[in-house]
């Protein structure tokens, strides 16, 4: 809440964020950093489920009114789940937000599914969003810039804004937290 506060943004988004979870005495992380950050707008989609009664997924932020289009689970590895949630922001020049949070495996099938994920994400957003405002597609996708995932949302009219060092957090030297615009 400090660093959204610090910053002051119009829309936040959030990966690994935990909903009712015993691990993080069962709060509702969205609702809390909300209520904190006065950011009046926000969204949760849960991706898995955590044991006992707990989800775990992403979250946005926005200080304009907010409106899901949808939340969809994605293409993923077979132990895994993950999730991609499209939001309107009804700022003065209205547009849409994408939010992923993709597999980190390292094999030649997470890679795969991968480009599987990010060409289904594609397709969702061309499919919801009939009056071409927009988009902005974000998230943690676990490749680096150079990537077959990253490649793939090229071919496919997605420009990758200047990638930053994201991880790790406390000296961060590895571009995997990427932001795209959409070009075509």
């Amino acid at each position: 809440a400090d660093v959204i506060l610090q910053h002051n943004p119009d829309v936040v988004v959030l990966n690994e964020v935990d909903k009712n979870c015993a691990r993080t005495g069962f709060v509702d992380m969205t609702q809390t950093l909300a209520t904190l950050t006065g950011m009046c707008f926000s969204q949760f989609a849960g991706c898995r489920i955590l044991p006992p009664d707990g989800l775990y997924g992403n979250a946005i932020l926005s200080r304009y009114r907010m409106e899901l289009v949808g939340s969809w689970l994605i293409p993923a590895l077979i132990e895994e789940t993950r999730g991609m949630t499209l939001v309107k922001i009804h700022a003065p020049n209205p547009f849409l937000v994408a939010l992923t949070h993709l597999n980190h495996r390292t094999t030649p099938e997470a890679n795969a599914a991968r480009v599987q994920a990010v060409t289904k994400i594609a397709e969702l957003i061309e499919k919801n969003n009939p009056g071409k405002l927009p988009v902005i597609l974000t998230g943690d996708f676990n490749c680096y810039p150079d990537s077959d995932p990253v490649k793939k949302l090229a071919d496919l009219g997605w420009t990758l804004e200047k990638p930053v060092p994201s991880f790790p957090s406390k000296k961060p030297d590895i571009m995997i937290d990427h932001l795209y615009r959409q070009t075509a």
